[in-house]
């Protein structure tokens, strides 16, 4: 598939690296008054994050780099896998003043010159130290703080065999009970025509499997341009055969929606590999693949329409069992004898316990 420009994306990276920086700089000093602030930690990640992928979208490939291993710390802080010390605030701090250093290069398209082996080196330290300074001390950013350790981590206990799973546990997708009122509507809104629903009768007979594709973007999305880019090499990776998108591709590619799409595809890869693949993208925040039954869709049978989805492996449930037909009714009983003669009573017999 063609490569997409991205020079005409670049004013929206400008703009989006430049509030991700400041959210991260305004949440750092609220971190460094108080360390144990679990949401100001999660707030610096998706930041974090945030820029990661859209520096690698666009090919900066330091800025993604160190982000990437900021994003590490980050995640062992907010899973307190991790204490917050103040050598990890301080070796934050300079990762931050150094991306700082990175994003304008790019946007000034300029080379300043840093090294990230001396930054990284100090992050690494800091977490093999489980937030101690291991290798030298990082470099002071001028707070002077005292930040106490975060809590202990407590491991959860292991769920009991057989328990129920949590209440607000994720249903899986497909399979079992038919398909969801949602799924059907989006599977009618495709409005597949007879030519498209014999494409995937035809993919059906080459060995490929159809499947109903939904993907849902961030709200936030800044670069959905190159977003649909990355899905569609993810596609194109997978030997996805797009048999029909809503809106289509052109649309697509020109940013003409908001954040969900839908398509029809065909492919003989796992579903799961689909998924995963999309869901590894930055900025997307779900991908969800179900298989179609072609024959059901051209019946017009929306329930059945809808085989399974990733999450329950594609499969359906099988169905119940018969019941067994109604045991026959005993025959009357003969009616008594003429009574014997008495006898002497006997010893009483010592029976097994029925277990």
């Amino acid at each position: 598939m063609a490569d997409i420009d991205l020079s005409e994306y670049m004013g929206a990276y400008i703009d989006g690296s430049r509030e991700n920086l400041d959210t991260m700089d305004r949440v750092l000093l609220n971190l460094e008054q108080n360390p144990n602030n679990l949401d100001a930690i999660e707030e610096i990640f998706r930041a974090a994050h945030t820029l990661k992928g859209m520096s690698a979208t666009m090919g900066f490939e330091k800025v993604a780099h160190l982000t990437h291993e900021m994003e590490n710390m980050l995640d062992k802080m907010r899973t307190k896998q991790m204490a917050v010390t103040p050598a990890a605030i301080d070796v934050i701090f300079e990762t931050f003043d150094v991306l700082r250093t990175l994003v304008n290069d790019t946007i000034t398209q300029t080379d300043s010159g840093v090294s990230l082996d001396d930054i990284t080196g100090k992050l690494h330290a800091v977490l093999a130290g489980g937030g101690l300074a291991t290798a030298g001390a990082p470099a002071d950013h001028g707070g002077g703080h005292e930040a106490a350790p975060a809590e202990a981590a407590v491991p959860e206990a292991p769920a009991e065999e057989g328990a129920a799973p949590p209440a607000d546990a994720p249903m899986p997708e497909g399979g079992g009970g038919g398909a969801s009122p949602e799924l059907m509507a989006d599977l009618q809104e495709m409005a597949l025509s007879e030519f498209e629903i014999s494409g995937t009768v035809e993919a059906q007979q080459t060995g490929m499997i159809p499947y109903l594709l939904k993907v849902n973007l961030v709200a936030d999305c800044l670069l959905k341009g190159p977003r649909i880019f990355m899905v569609l090499r993810t596609l194109d990776s997978s030997h996805c055969e797009i048999i029909k998108s809503l809106p289509e591709v052109k649309d697509l590619e020109n940013e003409k929606f908001e954040r969900t799409f839908k398509m029809i595809i065909a492919t003989d890869h796992p579903p799961q590999e689909i998924k995963d693949g999309i869901e590894s993208i930055s900025e997307i925040e779900t991908a969800h693949v179900h298989q179609l039954n072609p024959e059901a869709i051209r019946a017009g049978a929306w329930a059945d329409a809808i085989i399974g989805g990733t999450a329950a492996g594609g499969t359906a449930a099988a169905p119940a069992a018969e019941a067994p037909p109604p045991a026959p009714e005993p025959e009357p009983a003969p009616p008594p004898a003429a009574p014997a003669a008495p006898v002497a009573p006997a010893k009483p017999v010592a029976t097994a316990p029925v277990t």
